[in-house]
């Protein structure tokens, strides 16, 4: 850190019982409003150009600078004096033995209407520059922002952008044919595990996918061949890989003959 004062300031990774997860999170703690610096930063990680990335960490606060137009912000190239939250860069080679750029500054800062937070998930979509090859991520106070702030799965993942994906309200349901039917989850929201119900009208080929928000198919329930009649499939909130997702909201989706039915449900850790 940068310090302009004798007075305490801190910020490094502590053992923390009451981490998002695991047993450490990272703490920047700032006891004055002077004009200095908070970061805790990552070695730069190999990066593909042309390529979007999901840039995202658990934050909780305590004791932070308030103001009522403080909400949690997309991408900005801006540095706000008084914002604490999160940054990235975007790093050409060599990742380790140079520190050259592209691509600017990336902050994207922490919901500050309240003084003290539960852990939050705060992501954000970036597109890496033609000449990128690596990307770093930081948990940042700028000048002049006062309390605690604990970070915690830091993350930076590959994602395949869609053109367009348009989401109904959970309550309604798109349906081609109504004599498919697919129930509401239960329990919503829900931890460990969830019991999704449909009706199948004859035999066919029948799938059932979970989605994440970002048009991603996460996990398969079911595809095969189905009689007629009802069923009931659990998930656990797990991927097809076997690890467990992200709190959040995702979306069930079932096909069948002329049929696509979806629905929205939430998972919480």
């Amino acid at each position: 850190y940068w310090s302009s004062s004798d007075k305490l300031n801190f910020c490094s990774l502590i053992e923390d019982a009451n981490a998002h997860s695991g047993t450490h999170s990272v703490l920047l703690y700032e006891n004055d409003n002077a004009g200095d610096e908070m970061v805790y930063y990552s070695e730069p990680i190999p990066a593909d150009p042309n390529t979007w990335y999901l840039v995202s960490a658990w934050v909780k606060t305590d004791s932070v600078d308030t103001n009522d137009a403080w909400v949690a912000s997309n991408i900005t190239p801006d540095r706000l004096d008084d914002r604490m939250g999160l940054c990235f860069f975007y790093h050409r080679t060599p990742l380790r033995g140079a520190w050259d750029l592209t691509g600017g500054d990336q902050f994207f800062y922490a919901d500050q209407r309240d003084p003290q937070t539960g852990w939050t998930h705060y992501a954000v979509l970036s597109e890496s520059p033609s000449d990128a090859a690596g990307v770093s991520i930081r948990a940042r106070f700028t000048s002049f922002p006062t309390g605690y702030g604990w970070y915690d799965d830091f993350a930076i993942q590959k994602v395949t952008m869609v053109t367009a994906i348009d989401y109904p309200d959970p309550k309604s349901e798109i349906a081609i044919a109504s004599d498919f039917e697919l129930g509401n989850n239960y329990p919503n929201p829900f931890n460990p595990f969830t019991m999704i119900e449909f009706k199948v009208p004859k035999t066919g080929q029948v799938s059932l996918n979970i989605y994440n928000m970002l048009g991603q198919k996460i996990r398969t329930l079911v595809n095969d061949t189905r009689v007629a009649g009802s069923y009931s499939v659990m998930w656990d909130g797990r991927d097809d890989s076997g690890q467990l997702v992200t709190s959040g909201t995702y979306v069930y989706q079932l096909k069948g003959e002329n049929a696509l039915i979806t629905r929205k449900m939430t998972f919480l850790k």
